[in-house]
């Protein structure tokens, strides 16, 4: 009798360390789930402000910018305070480094956001707000190249990948972002009653190719995407060089003879061809 109640003890007390393991796991994904739906809003409320305007003024612009800083600088402490399991812990460093790239991208947009509504430099202000929306671009593919596949196999391991809904995200809503003339266009009415008239339309837009999409890739064991045209074709790569869980540089591809190797490459004259007769 007494060899009964210790092994339904034992039973019992292992019952409870399961539960409350498999309860860990959900409860990470459940909080991961809170900040990527805060970070997908900021992407939405930011980009809805660099596409419709209205008659904010500079000062309000700057602050409104500002203040999505500091809302993504929260995001990055708590997402670095998120309790998990020890087999996630990879997957929340990668998580960590998502947030704070976004965090990075939008405080550099707030710097340079004076430049680039001013006559002086404004050019220059342009060019590096471009820039920070390849750190978006970064954060995405990081986000669905090493995250999630780092989430998703300990989750199937413990039997759980089917009882919980693994959050996607996205930053980045449009790749044209990446090219100064669409940042140029949309900060043309920027601080002004006068700005455009709607979001920006698909379609070509200064050195922008038509139909040009993004497919994640993982490039000599990196993490990157190509950029393929609507036949599939390869245009460029862009690739996160990452070193001791940090990103260390983001790099874009263009050369043909450094690219041939990852499948067809597209016929860019007849891109820009395209492009011009739009």
């Amino acid at each position: 009798m007494a060899l009964v109640i210790v092994l339904l003890l034992v039973l019992g007390i292992k019952s409870c360390r399961d539960s409350a393991r498999r309860d860990a796991f959900k409860n990470y994904v459940r909080d991961v789930a809170a900040l990527v739906q805060g970070s997908d809003s900021e992407s939405r409320n930011l980009f809805a402000l660099l596409q419709r305007p209205g008659a904010q003024g500079q000062v309000q612009l700057q602050n409104a910018v500002n203040g999505y800083e500091s809302d993504a600088s929260q995001l990055v402490d708590r997402a670095k305070g998120t309790s998990h399991p020890d087999e996630l812990s990879t997957a929340n460093r990668y998580f960590v480094q998502v947030m704070e790239l976004r965090r990075d991208g939008i405080a550099n947009i707030a710097q340079q956001l004076r430049t680039a509504l001013s006559g002086q430099g404004k050019q220059d202000g342009v060019s590096r707000i471009a820039t920070q929306m390849q750190l978006f671009l970064a954060s995405d593919v990081l986000y669905s190249q090493r995250f999630l596949p780092n989430l998703d196999r300990p989750l199937k391991k413990e039997g759980l990948l089917d009882q919980v809904q693994v959050p996607r995200s996205r930053f980045l809503p449009d790749l044209q972002w990446v090219r100064p003339t669409v940042v140029a266009r949309s900060l043309q009415g920027l601080g002004t009653a006068a700005g455009p008239s709607g979001p920006i339309a698909p379609g070509l837009h200064g050195t922008s190719l038509l139909g040009v999409t993004a497919r994640p890739v993982d490039i000599n064991g990196q993490p990157g995407a190509m950029f393929v045209d609507p036949a599939g074709h390869l245009t460029n790569v862009f690739v996160l060089d990452i070193a001791d869980w940090q990103v260390q540089t983001v790099r874009s591809v263009i050369n043909p003879s450094n690219l041939r190797h990852l499948g067809p490459l597209a016929d860019m004259a007849d891109l820009r061809r395209q492009r011009h007769s739009h």
